[in-house]
């Protein structure tokens, strides 16, 4: 009984882990920064690219998906976006950590 307690405990610890340290990941973006950032895109013709996987924030980007610089007008008004890189996928927006792969906001 107490191991199973114990085994039932520490799952819950690693599952709370998992949860925070994705929520840690997520990037939160103002509207307009937001709308900013589409116009950007729509005048710059970024080309989009073809997804096989689910893409989720939190999620690891698969290594043949090549990224672009957030541009700089952007990183101006959301400096949280310094270090970041995108890609576009049927319209929305993808932004990730290059540096893990790792997607830290969907701009739709």
């Amino acid at each position: 009984m107490h191991r199973t307690f114990a085994s039932l405990a520490a799952a819950a610890v690693v599952s709370l882990g998992t949860s925070f340290a994705i929520a840690q990941v997520a990037i939160e973006l103002a509207p307009e920064v937001r709308t900013s950032f589409h116009e950007h895109v729509t005048t710059s013709n970024i080309a989009p690219v073809t997804v096989g996987a689910e893409l989720v924030v939190g999620g690891v980007v698969p290594p043949e998906i090549t990224f672009h610089p957030v541009p700089p007008t952007i990183i101006e008004v959301a400096p949280e976006l310094e270090a970041h890189e995108y890609f576009v996928v049927d319209g929305h927006i993808h932004v990730v950590d290059p540096s893990t792969r790792t997607l830290v906001t969907i701009i739709e």
